[in-house]
């Protein structure tokens, strides 16, 4: 990897780290108040997590934004700068400085830039539109109930389902492909508290790497790209991956919903196939053939395969693959 792509990453994984801290310190604040129920996002939804009133149901999106430390301007001036602040229109966007543990809840169509910067010192902020938002640790909780009990017409109150499903018509396939999984295979699912992890959930004590197949018409199979992202190249374009042996335990891919079946595969056996493990190698693939037979080299893949018509031969056939790969 060049130190370019190298440095990236480095900074890609601090931002992510500090998101998490975040979140955690949110987390904690939140719950101590008795009449707000905290609700995490699944990835890629457009608020990082919302609130709601004990029995109501009509939630707060809240958007999420950290920096490190200030960045000074001038000898007389200091600012912390705040990035991808732009499109929470409805939103409560919530900026902390963690090395101080400052905070500003901030109403998201009050943003109309990509980044903003607040400053630190006391007569500038005097000046500054952003600083009558600025709250402390303690007074959160009662400005959310606040914003709560008065409808403020700033915000949207919608649905808890609204703010924690994922946009993108992708990601709501990978949605709705865990929710069948979770109701069908009941284990302990358990999120990193750090998004952009190269595993999804903690399963049973084991990290669960989880893809989604697509089916290719002009080939009549099922496939999964498995590859992570490895930073950028010059900064701008993204560069990915094969996936090293220590990133997770088991690749869960599950097909389309119309397909009620998955594959578990442990790290061992994609390091063994070629589909991880090779750091020169830009990412791996599988071709999966559940619907019709196909050459006999690709049939080693339905050893792990697991059922999903019923709950029944689900827990079977997860508890017959553990059971081969622990001996």
């Amino acid at each position: 990897m060049s130190s370019n792509r190298s440095n990236h990453v480095e900074k890609f994984g601090k931002n992510n780290d500090m998101e998490a801290k975040g979140i955690r310190l949110l987390q904690s604040c939140l719950s101590r108040d008795n009449s707000l129920v905290f609700n995490k996002s699944f990835e890629g939804a457009r608020a990082d997590f919302c609130v709601v009133l004990q029995n109501t149901t009509k939630a707060l999106g809240v958007q999420l934004k950290t920096t490190g430390k200030a960045r000074k301007l001038s000898i007389a001036s200091e600012q912390y700068r705040f990035s991808d602040t732009i499109g929470y229109d409805g939103l409560a966007v919530i900026c902390i400085a963690m090395d101080t543990s400052r905070i500003w809840l901030i109403p998201g169509d009050e943003i109309h830039s990509n980044s903003i910067g607040i400053p630190t010192i006391q007569k500038c902020q005097r000046r500054h539109k952003y600083s009558c938002y600025e709250t402390d640790i303690d007074n959160l909780p009662d400005q959310l109930v606040q914003i709560l009990e008065a409808q403020q017409p700033q915000y949207i109150f919608q649905p808890i389902e609204c703010f924690i499903v994922p946009a993108s018509k992708n990601r709501r396939a990978e949605y709705d492909a865990f929710k069948r999984l979770q109701q069908i295979l009941p284990l302990t699912y358990v999120a990193p508290d750090v998004e952009q992890q190269p595993y999804d959930y903690t399963v049973d004590g084991s990290r669960w790497q989880m893809k989604l197949a697509s089916y290719v018409k002009t080939t009549d199979r099922y496939s999964s790209t498995v590859q992570k992202c490895a930073g950028r190249l010059s900064g701008k374009k993204r560069a990915h991956s094969q996936y090293e042996q220590d990133d997770f335990d088991w690749l869960c891919v599950q097909m389309p919903i119309d397909q009620r079946l998955l594959y578990l595969l442990p790290m061992k056996v994609l390091i063994e196939r070629r589909v991880a493990g090779r750091l020169d190698c830009g990412s791996g693939h599988l071709h999966m053939y559940p619907h019709r037979y196909a050459h006999p080299k690709t049939q080693w893949i339905q050893n792990y395969k697991i059922d999903l018509s019923s709950q029944e031969i689900a827990i079977a056939d997860y508890q017959r693959i553990i059971k081969r790969e622990s001996t």
